[in-house]
């Protein structure tokens, strides 16, 4: 995956935010992300990614599946309405 198609929503200020608005993340943040694993369905891309935190924080999710519309197939979208 290259650094062109990785999400906006795989960055830690972005992770770290989400975390915090559905409280799976009461303080603190999110420090680094690894992406894990990165799979192409017919109409998605899913993604694997493990967040490091900033301290303990043993409540926060130890891996998060991000799945989103893969660019290449926007097409499909509008043909499918």
């Amino acid at each position: 995956m290259t650094v062109e198609s990785v999400p906006a929503a795989t960055d830690a200020a972005y992770l770290t935010a989400a975390l915090h608005r559905s409280g799976a993340l009461a303080d603190g943040s999110v420090r680094e992300v690894a992406i894990l694993s990165a799979r192409d369905t017919l109409l998605s891309r899913i993604i694997r990614l493990r967040p490091s935190y900033d301290g303990d924080h043993t409540e926060a999710p130890a891996t998060i599946i991000l799945k989103t519309n893969r660019v290449d197939r926007a097409s499909l979208w509008s043909e499918m309405k």
